[in-house]
């Protein structure tokens, strides 16, 4: 559960020209999060992040706290379904602080891209608070989940092979329930073809990865779709595997 009286999440509606694909859900989320470090230099002359936005330590690594991971999310969405990108939201499970929700107020334009290709998109905030995803049982893939390890790597001519998908998925839900304050259920993990319930549907394949050199010769990393069944309502967002904190691996409720 999130820290009490403090909201957990900052939710922008983007508008403007030819908005981004949901495929580029990752350079978008990448985005937002330098659009805020860019914000904080100019209110502050600092481009450090409040805790609850930045969520590292000292050693600038993941902060866990009450053995709750508080590294924020940055999660552009496609809430009308269209294949594009029309909201973004923060989501950070500490909660949001006075200087966090003071820098959150102060962003109205989202610059996504660079050089020639930069786009500037007007943001406006719809929604401050509690996360509104409903309770559920069973969850889908809104975005493909991307291996986090690789499923072979060539080293001096030999290949060594990595673990499925499914089995990285499963040890990160794991992973959640042993150092979660509010664990995760047991779950049944099925495969679940996106595009062939949703014929317009981007191809996993379509994804972009966002990480350096992640699609480098001898290294092959899994894109899926999923879907999730807890033995009890669970409440979100919920996001796993390979730059999820910018997008990849979201789930969402099956209503």
């Amino acid at each position: 559960m999130a820290d009490t009286l403090k909201p957990t999440t900052w939710r922008w509606r983007l508008s403007g020209h030819d908005l981004p694909p949901l495929t580029h859900c990752v350079t978008v989320g990448r985005a937002t999060r330098a659009m805020l470090i860019r914000q904080a230099k100019s209110l502050s002359g600092s481009p450090n992040l409040p805790f609850p936005l930045h969520g590292h330590n000292e050693k600038n690594r993941p902060a866990i706290e009450d053995g709750r991971h508080r590294h924020a999310f940055f999660l552009p969405e496609d809430i009308d379904r269209d294949g594009i990108i029309d909201h973004v939201t923060v989501y950070a499970s500490s909660g949001f602080d006075d200087a966090s929700l003071y820098l959150l107020g102060a962003c109205n334009q989202l610059t996504v891209g660079n050089g020639a290709a930069w786009r500037a998109f007007d943001i406006v905030t719809v929604h401050v608070g509690e996360s509104d995803e409903l309770r559920a049982r069973e969850w889908v893939s809104s975005t493909p989940f991307v291996s986090p390890l690789p499923l072979k790597r060539s080293k001096g001519g030999k290949a060594r092979h990595g673990r499925s998908a499914r089995n990285q998925l499963q040890s990160l839900l794991s992973k959640r329930r042993s150092i979660d304050f509010s664990p995760l259920p047991d779950v049944i993990i099925d495969a679940f073809t996106r595009e062939s319930e949703e014929q317009d549907f981007p191809a996993a394949e379509a994804f972009r990865i966002g990480k350096k050199n992640a699609d480098r010769p001898g290294v092959q990393l899994e894109r899926a779709w999923f879907r999730i069944v807890f033995e009890q309502e669970v409440e979100g967002p919920l996001a796993f595997g390979l730059q999820d904190h910018f997008g990849l691996g979201r789930f969402t409720p099956v209503e």
